[in-house]
């Protein structure tokens, strides 16, 4: 079995690689022809980029940006800037800076990447001999050589719930260096906003005051420099990604993905651009070459400083920039360098605009099918996954192992991915196929009482939907409408038998089922609605939240606690300063250590892992989610009253109902943005990416650890694992398949990509609970052993 599951992991990595695949910034760079010559339009003597995290393109208003908007109307422009998913800062700042659309795994590399960018705009300023200072973000330094700025400082934007000094720190240092005149370019990158949206959303009452700073902030920047004639300025203001309706970011809504680009100094017109063309036309603007991963096009609401002669001589340098990645039609281009060249020598006007036309539409043809192969994926290695996790899938259903000596099964489920790593031929999956045919010979004969039938259909037909984008966008519908048939099922029973009793117990629950799916709006269509959480957080209904969160802790207790062990009533002690956290402020990190060190003392000495389990997640959820915590366990144990106390294939196929319904109820969708990001920093002061990591996977998946923790406590384990991680295997399979079919599609990176990474978690984690399950089994025989 332990083969097995390292056959898995190691295809799991296989397939994600082939789909999102790991490449280093080098093997990014390899033959890239970088331009030598200087194309000089204008000169700009310094310019400030200012960078607001999270800010969205209806922020910039006259009601919550004043100043800026009036600037805009005698200075300048506001452009909106289309931004692809995923909507993260890392891969969202080289694109910005690069011109290029970086690899989804980016999302990864945002909790702490450490890799040097080797060209960029910044790279090309250096090269003219241009000051760079940065203030803000600490993800630049981590991008970026330490040479590559004069003077910089930079702030954690991983810490989410700091609101203000993280923004100080950086006007601080702005005061001070708009006094100096020994630098020509300045970026600045304010956090608060972004940290605002993760804890609150765009719409709580911290938003307004906050724009309010910012707008301050950009009209002094440009009165500052505006008020020395003799240097010419831009100012710029715009944002890596939007924020969605619900706060946090990640996904493709139109709220994530557009971002304003407000434009100060030069002749500009408002309009629409995508964000890797920024790149190349600031290039253009401060007379600098153009990054050479620049996948950008250039565009006259940006150069309207621009002669005809001029904007031609541009449109031609990155369209032979464009034609030495895109190749296409060599004639194509050729047709247009023999353009450039007989303009070059009459000096035409008709000419100009005729090849600016031609330059133009090669551009954007070129930039938009680069755009659609920015990533290269392996169809071979997500193939051979595909297949090597059926094998694995149909060698746990038989039971036994193709080879009678294990030293050759060992040799096999290693041997075939490593082939699939170095190798690229298609004929790697020819011997798993045939192994997967031998397998199948053997399979036994499944017996599934008929009462099961819907349960065990329903589990399994579920994944296929899938293949809807629409359907992994909206998945909490099917398992709500599940959850739901069941409870109805069950009362009706009762009834049948006249059993009052159970009949108002089922009721109960349906009616606190009915209520938790309200607590958080989840989906695509009407995640923008308010939700019963929001009604809650409102100070008018304070009272009502905390008699909620009374009622909550109260049944925690009652229902899940007092069946367990009792260590000195430290379990209580616990409960109640779980209770006081959540009623103090988010901030109080010194309160959650004690309750963590107290858990730990707990859980050493009392060895109560499910009601330490527990506790953990009552810390770590949110106050309103905790009523989930005693109406699951209490749904438990009702379910395995129906099955007289045997884990058998009904009660687990309704776990994994509950556990899907779950899921969405506390709030976690498909999407990376739902993922609550605060929760990871429970008790810390500043980032560190293992506890924030654990915490984040803790909290993600705490309804899922903590049914399979009540299965585990019934008498049949062997039979709850084997269909959990038949389920687990199956699924995964199955988005693998659906992400090869769909592995073009337009909704790839927002839908697709996400569900495979939540799903392939998913599968982790049953994978290390199975670990820590035989880890627990073996020191308990032994201490059996010890005992006698």
């Amino acid at each position: 079995m332990f083969i097995n599951i390292i056959f898995v992991l190691i295809n799991i990595f296989l397939f994600i690689n082939g789909l999102l695949p790991f490449r280093s910034n080098n093997e990014q760079y390899v033959n890239v022809p970088y331009k030598t010559q200087q194309f000089s339009v204008s000169k700009i003597d310094r310019t400030v980029i200012m960078i607001v995290d999270a800010i969205r393109t209806d922020f910039v208003s006259h009601n919550l940006m004043p100043l800026t908007t009036k600037l805009v109307k005698e200075h300048g422009c506001v452009i909106n800037v289309s931004v692809s998913s995923p909507t993260v800062t890392l891969p969202r700042i080289k694109s910005l800076i690069t011109g290029s659309i970086p690899q989804f795994m980016d999302i990864l590399h945002n909790l702490g990447s450490t890799q040097v960018l080797e060209d960029s705009l910044l790279h090309k300023a250096r090269k003219r001999n241009n000051q760079i200072l940065f203030h803000g973000d600490e993800t630049w330094l981590k991008i970026f050589p330490s040479d590559m700025f004069l003077r910089y400082t930079g702030t954690t934007s991983l810490y989410v719930k700091d609101f203000y000094e993280v923004d100080s720190n950086v006007t601080k240092n702005l005061n001070l260096e708009l006094e100096k005149n020994d630098w020509n370019i300045m970026i600045l990158h304010y956090l608060g906003l972004d940290h605002i949206g993760h804890v609150h959303g765009p719409f709580s009452h911290l938003v307004p005051p906050k724009l309010h700073e910012m707008d301050l902030i950009f009209s002094r920047i440009f009165k500052s420099l505006s008020q020395n004639k003799n240097l010419s300025s831009l100012v710029i203001l715009t944002g890596d990604h939007g924020m969605r309706d619900t706060g946090g970011h990640g996904g493709s809504t139109y709220s994530e993905t557009h971002v304003p680009f407000v434009v100060l100094g030069v002749p500009c017109v408002n309009g629409l651009i995508d964000q890797v063309d920024i790149a190349p036309n600031l290039a253009i603007l401060l007379g600098l070459e153009i990054p050479s991963l620049s996948i950008g096009k250039l565009t006259q609401l940006l150069l309207k400083n621009l002669t005809a002669d001029q904007y031609a001589s541009a449109l031609y340098y990155n369209a032979e920039l464009l034609s030495k990645k895109y190749g296409g039609n060599g004639s194509e281009f050729e047709s247009i360098s023999k353009m450039y060249r007989s303009y070059m020598e009459k000096k035409d006007e008709n000419a100009a605009l005729h090849l600016i036309e031609m330059c133009t539409k090669y551009s954007e043809k070129a930039s938009r099918t680069l755009r659609e192969a920015s990533t290269q994926q392996d169809l071979n290695a997500m193939i051979l996954s595909v297949i090597c996790l059926l094998y694995a899938l149909i060698t746990h259903l038989k039971g036994s192992e193709l080879f009678k000596r294990n030293v050759f099964n060992y040799i096999f489920y290693l041997s075939i991915p490593l082939l699939g790593m170095v190798s690229k031929n298609e004929f790697v999956v020819i011997p798993v196929l045939i192994a997967s045919v031998f397998q199948i010979t053997g399979l036994p004969k499944f017996k599934i009482e008929r009462n099961n039938l819907i349960l065990v259909f329903s589990i399994f037909f579920q994944p296929i939907t899938w293949l809807s984008s629409s359907l992994i966008e909206e998945e909490h519908e099917f398992w709500y409408f599940m959850l739901n048939t069941f409870l109805v099922i069950q009362i009706l029973k009762t009834l049948k038998k006249k059993d009052f009793t159970s009949c108002i117990v089922w009721f109960s629950i349906g009616i606190s089922f009915r209520f938790a799916e309200t607590l958080n709006q989840m989906g695509d269509k009407w995640s923008s609605l308010p939700d019963t959480a929001d009604l809650l957080l409102k100070p008018q209904n304070y009272l009502l939240h905390i008699t909620l969160l009374c009622f909550s802790i109260f049944n925690i207790y009652y229902f899940c606690l007092k069946y367990g062990k009792s260590l000195y009533h430290l379990e209580k002690i616990i409960l109640f300063l779980v209770f006081i956290y959540k009623l103090s402020s988010p901030d109080n990190f010194i309160l959650a250590r004690i309750i963590y060190l107290l858990l730990a003392v707990y859980l050493a000495l009392g060895l109560d892992y499910l009601n330490s389990w527990i506790l953990l997640i009552a810390l770590l959820s949110k106050s309103y989610n905790l009523c989930l915590i005693p109406l699951s366990v209490y749904t438990s144990r009702q379910i395995f009253n129906e099955d007289k106390m045997k884990v058998g294939v009904s009660s687990t196929c309704l776990h994994l109902i509950m556990i899907k319904s779950l899921f969405f109820m506390q709030g976690t969708g498909n999407t990376i943005a739902s993922i609550d990001v605060s929760v990871g920093y429970t008790a810390l002061t500043n980032y560190n990416p293992m506890f924030v990591g654990a915490q984040l996977l803790i909290n993600t998946y705490s309804s899922t650890i903590l049914m399979h923790l009540l299965l585990y406590k019934s008498e049949n384990t062997k039979s709850f694992f084997r269909l959990v991680y038949t389920e687990r295997l199956y699924s995964t399979i199955v988005v693998f398949i659906v992400s090869i079919i769909f592995r073009n599609h337009i909704f790839i990176w927002s839908v697709y990509a996400p569900k495979l990474c939540i799903e392939c978690c998913h599968t982790l984690v049953l994978i290390v609970e199975f670990l820590f399950y035989v880890f627990i089994s073996s020191v308990s025989k032994k201490l059996k052993v010890m005992w006698k």
